[in-house]
């Protein structure tokens, strides 16, 4: 986020965070049902698939923050002291 707020003033960088946002949250909307039912459900093919369903989701959102991280912070998100 520091990196973009040296380009707050570009429209497509703001809607590009809001985006990252965005996905960040449906990351942790689907984290913490798959969570609760991993804790308090009996095995079952059920379970299983209601956590593997919540992994999937988990993993799209968080590929797509990241992406999105990356476009927005442009060609230095490729330097390794980046951080990306």
């Amino acid at each position: 986020m520091h990196q973009a707020r040296k380009r707050r003033d570009n429209e497509p960088v703001c809607f590009g965070v809001g985006s990252l946002e965005t996905d960040l949250t449906a990351a942790q909307i689907a984290l913490n049902p798959m969570i609760t039912t991993s804790e308090w459900s009996q095995p079952s093919f059920e379970t299983s698939n209601q956590i593997m369903m919540g992994r999937a989701l988990v993993e799209k959102a968080v590929l797509n923050v990241v992406d999105r991280a990356m476009d927005i912070a442009g060609g230095r998100a490729f330097h390794h002291p980046f951080g990306l």
